[in-house]
């Protein structure tokens, strides 16, 4: 038995015949259709989660493991506006997601009634696609329009550039009859590939060419992708600079961006400038590379499977619509031989050295607790990181093969790093660990209000007692107002938080006790959380000290 609601069931025959199985509901009155729906339906699985908010990065998490466009359904009001961060992440991190909203009829919005806004439209500006669908009430014509947008936004959200859609559901009363389940015939689904553009173009320029840059930003695991990348600058000596988040590695990927160029002179950054710039993949974190790329004065081309035409330093030649892994053999015997990638190696080499040399010596801080954290996780594990400072500090160290990075870099922000992390690992099954500060940890305390809390999971915690990105970044470094306003210091824990849901856990506050609290976390065999306390006041001068070592060895 189903709601009598036949939009609804439409819906989710029509998900159905996507392969699309998972849903995250909150609960409510106005959506009460989609719930008993739903209840003990054979082809869904169906995660109820409180706190919208916290179900948006859940559903997010688990959409970021399997590709595969996970389902969210809420009541009407305010509840819509709380998908409105993780459907943000989605969007600009490519994250499919299928946003089912249950409204009032147009009617009575805007009329006194209550748990009721003007939610047609609302997340526009950060969806694929959306649409309000008003109730046929038996007339055959609005409900076969109903199913055609409803189709056309499924399949928007599986691609060629997935990412997040809007279904708005305006439901009237009665809200809970129920009827024999009514199957429509589900159609084939399947994103549409762009043509690919300007190869010949692009093959001409790094022909020429005697620097080439390959410059690649957040992108899921792919050995075939990483296996390729290297072959490619081995046979031509183009340049590969990564981020941990890009989870490539190998002897010709530079995956320290920062620790690499932080100290380069203007000279030097004329130097290894270069003549062509291929990027893929989505947000890259370094502004120092940013900064240096905007100044160079490159040939740039995206390579973007939606064809996207992202200019991030304003040197866009052109996009090409296809995958990094066709780009690179469309590109075989393109450019020349070149030893660009052997001179940056050589740098990264010396700069390398030398940071390990420094820390090994250095005081306690965030930057040493990193360091170890770092070099501890089991390989085989998956790597959620949080923002903020702790994602920068993770850019200072190699890359590793062994374990698959991850984090919420569409938009960068706080407010769902933990129940990403516990999305994610509801669905992959695999031993992952998240590292967030206690700002994000505390912000998204609800991560666990649900009962999904996998046994998988284990958390750190980075205490430094308030917004450490504040203190290491230039203007609030030097303001009054940097205690308050910026840093927000603050006295809790994260014990707090693990004390209110049950969840084991540990304190440590200096490199001995570290070492034997990460043991204690890696043995657990339930979702647990340590928290790290560094010292607030010391952390950016020690970060400060570093970089003006390396300072020191750079050309």
């Amino acid at each position: 038995m189903v709601s009598d609601k036949r939009e609804v069931s439409d819906f989710l025959n029509l998900l159905s015949a996507a392969g699309i199985t998972d849903v995250v509901l909150s609960p409510g009155s106005r959506n009460a259709p989609f719930s008993i729906s739903l209840h003990g339906h054979p082809r869904f699985r169906v995660i109820p989660v409180p706190d919208e908010r916290t179900a948006g990065f859940i559903a997010l998490g688990r959409a970021q493991q399997t590709g595969i466009p996970v389902v969210l359904v809420c009541t009407s009001g305010t509840a819509l506006l709380n998908y409105g961060p993780a459907v943000a992440e989605a969007f600009y991190q490519r994250v499919p997601l299928i946003v089912a909203s249950a409204d009032r009829p147009a009617e009575w919005i805007d009329h006194g009634e209550g748990q009721s806004i003007r939610q047609s439209g609302v997340l526009a500006n950060i969806t694929r696609g959306w649409a309000d669908l008003p109730e046929s009430r038996g007339a055959e014509p609005q409900r076969s329009a109903n199913r055609t947008a409803m189709r056309r936004l499924i399949t928007l959200a599986m691609g060629p550039v997935p990412g997040p859609v809007h279904l708005n559901f305006p439901l009237d009363e009665p809200l809970y009859r129920m009827e024999e389940e009514d199957q429509q015939p589900g159609e084939p689904y399947g994103p549409v590939r762009l043509p690919t553009l300007h190869l010949e173009a692009c093959r001409s320029d790094l022909h020429q060419a005697r620097k080439v840059l390959i410059l690649a930003g957040q992108l899921p695991p792919d050995d075939r992708l990483t296996e390729a990348l290297n072959a490619f600058a081995e046979d031509t000596g183009a340049a590969v600079m990564s981020e941990s988040h890009s989870n490539l590695s190998g002897p010709y990927v530079l995956s320290t961006i920062d620790r690499l160029i932080s100290g380069w002179s203007e000279e030097t950054r004329q130097r290894y400038a270069p003549d062509v710039l291929i990027t893929f993949g989505h947000n890259i974190i370094s502004r120092r590379v940013k900064s240096w790329l905007r100044a160079s004065g490159c040939a740039h081309w995206r390579v973007d499977e939606g064809g996207v035409a992202e200019d991030t330093y304003r040197k866009l030649k052109g996009v090409l619509a296809c995958t990094p892994l066709e780009w690179l053999r469309a590109m075989d015997g393109a450019a020349q031989p070149s030893l660009y990638a052997r001179a940056l190696q050589e740098e990264n080499n010396r700069v390398r050295e030398a940071a390990r040399h420094w820390i090994t010596q250095a005081p306690y801080s965030d930057l040493t607790a990193m360091d170890v954290l770092l070099r501890s996780i089991p390989g085989g594990w998956d790597f959620q990181m949080g923002n903020s400072s702790v994602v920068r500090y993770i850019q200072l160290f190699e890359t590793r093969p062994d374990i698959r990075y991850y984090g919420n870099r569409g938009v960068s922000g706080i407010d769902g790093v933990t129940s990403t992390a516990v999305g994610a690992a509801s669905v992959s099954g695999r031993p992952t660990l998240l590292v967030t500060g206690d700002i994000a940890f505390l912000y998204d305390s609800n991560a666990f209000w649900s009962e999904l809390r996998p046994h998988n999971l284990r958390i750190v915690v980075i205490n430094n007692r308030g917004g450490g990105i504040f203190r290491i970044i230039d203007g609030p470094s030097t303001s009054a107002a940097l205690a308050p306003y910026f840093e927000t210091t603050h006295e809790r824990s994260a014990g707090e938080v693990a004390g209110m849901y049950r969840l084991p856990f540990r304190q440590v506050a200096d490199g001995a006790g570290l070492r034997a609290g990460l043991d204690w976390l890696y043995n657990r065999e339930e979702c647990s959380v340590l928290e790290i306390c560094t010292p607030r006041e010391e952390n950016d001068r020690i970060l400060k000290d570093y970089f003006r070592e390396l300072k020191k060895y750079q050309p």
